[in-house]
């Protein structure tokens, strides 16, 4: 959805349009991945009765903001514009006794981002859900604690609901009056004003009320949400690891359309990063960066992460990709022909003269011959051509034909392989198992492969060298 603001927005709140172009968005995708998770580390009390007065004191009506979409986008341009909450704290956080109008706890501001972490959000973020069952969504700002003590794991700082189409704020919290979310859709708020003074606030939360409870009562569990996290620009690709958490794609220093791309599993940080990465956005704000699967491509039982990436090299619709393995505590990128890492811009084909207009295809590591003919191609040239010689035709000259090709001894090499790159990287399967197909132009001109495409049949053997298993020619159509 577009994240448009309102005009009350705009006349309240006009720094934010001269924010920098640092683009965050998010998508309707993350609806889908960040859900709510069912593990329990420790039991509560809550009472069932509840007092007859909801906590009207600690709401607050955002009417400036369209949608929650607006409300997040908001929030993450202040992590990277810090001038815009020192110019309006008021509009960002409970300040010196202001009017409840701020959009979020001052936690999330605690640790302004200076570009000396890339990653410095990683455990801030959000998450939408309908909580109570209404059919309201609920807005969430909480965090995901990276260390391993896990010491603030699950902690809510802030919860938004809808009230008559309008945004509604109905807590904010710091770690020392931290928010915990139950199986029974209540709140528990744990407070301390000091190592001798502390305790527990217990509140029920339905249909967009939060309501104060008066006694401890039924046994119920903490459930601790799975936020999406809030940072340079993040877009979860669900579980690649297979741990049961979302991991994410993490788009850095975003320069028009360039990025550098990171891969972030759960629980263990940046596992993989690529420079000048091509991201292309629709309307929407979406990124379109090719895919994130896992599979076993070298036969060990163990999956590896497969990412392609579209590479920041010409205006050609190019494609990248990596294949990562996980060695003992690291995550290790596989490697190409000739010790080259990221063997995905272009393979070893090679193409060889064998009599009248027939070539030979073949690759390097791969028994697999193919044996095609380019009369068709030849007559075409000359028809464009006609009698004139050393000018262009269709797309090359008549004698380059004549003269470097049909000309050429057998045996001899002719033609190109595309050398700048593969058009496209996908998952296919080859006798039964998973593999690697990528597709790469013969006789390419400029975007356009007067011969065909290869498309090439690859995994890893256990090594973890790369293994080229079938060869695929079709014929292009000038």
């Amino acid at each position: 959805m577009k994240k448009t603001i309102i005009a009350g927005f705009i006349l309240s709140i006009l720094f934010l349009c001269s924010c920098g172009n640092q683009q965050v968005s998010i998508e309707d995708t993350t609806k889908e991945v960040s859900t709510t998770s069912t593990v329990s580390k420790e039991a509560v009390s809550v009472s069932s009765e509840a007092s007859n007065e909801p906590v009207s004191e600690e709401t607050d009506r955002l009417d400036v903001f369209e949608n929650y979409w607006a409300l997040i986008h908001a929030i993450e341009e202040a992590m990277y514009n810090p001038g815009l909450i020192e110019e309006n704290p008021e509009m960002y956080y409970e300040y010196d006794g202001a009017e409840r109008n701020y959009i979020c706890s001052a936690e999330f501001f605690g640790h302004l981002y200076d570009g000396s972490d890339d990653i410095a959000y990683q455990n801030l973020g959000f998450l939408i859900e309908d909580i109570d069952g209404d059919g309201v969504d609920e807005l969430l700002l909480g965090e995901n604690d990276p260390h391993p003590e896990k010491e603030y794991d699950g902690i809510i700082y802030d919860l938004y609901t809808y009230e008559d189409g309008y945004i509604k704020h109905l807590f904010s919290g710091w770690p020392r009056n931290a928010y915990h979310l139950t199986d029974g859709n209540e709140f528990v708020c744990e407070w301390a004003t000091s190592a001798d003074e502390f305790g527990k606030k217990y509140y029920k939360y339905s249909e967009g009320e939060l309501i104060e409870l008066d006694e401890p009562a039924p046994e119920q569990t903490y459930v601790y949400p799975e936020f999406t996290p809030m940072g340079p620009k993040w877009r979860a690709v669900g579980d690649v690891a297979g741990d049961a958490r979302s991991d994410y794609l993490v788009f850095k220093g975003i320069d028009g359309v360039y990025s550098n791309l990171s891969l972030y599993i759960a629980g263990e940080g940046i596992v993989f990063e690529h420079e000048d990465a091509l991201v292309l956005y629709d309307d929407y704000g979406s990124e379109d960066v090719g895919f994130v699967e896992a599979h076993d491509l070298d036969g060990d039982g163990e999956k590896e992460i497969v990412l392609n990436i579209l590479p920041n090299v010409n205006s050609a619709s190019l494609m990248k990709f990596a294949v990562i393995k996980k060695k003992g505590d690291k995550w290790v990128e596989l490697e190409g022909f000739n010790d080259q890492p990221d063997g995905g811009y272009s393979f070893p084909l090679v193409m060889k003269h064998d009599k009248d207009y027939k070539v030979i295809l073949s690759c390097e590591g791969c028994d697999k011959t193919i044996t095609f003919d380019i009369e068709e191609k030849y007559k075409q040239v000359v028809e464009e051509a006609g009698e004139v010689r050393h000018e262009d035709s269709f797309w090359d000259t008549r004698d380059y034909y004549e003269n470097e090709i049909l000309a050429a001894s057998e045996g001899t090499s002719v033609g190109n392989i595309s050398p700048w790159g593969v058009w496209d990287i996908r998952v296919d399967e080859y006798i039964g198992n998973p593999c690697l197909v990528a597709t790469q132009g013969v006789e390419g001109y400029g975007k356009f492969d007067l011969w065909g495409v290869v498309y090439i049949y690859f995994d890893y053997d256990s090594s973890g060298n790369m293994r080229v298993l079938d060869l695929k020619f079709v014929d292009s159509e000038m």
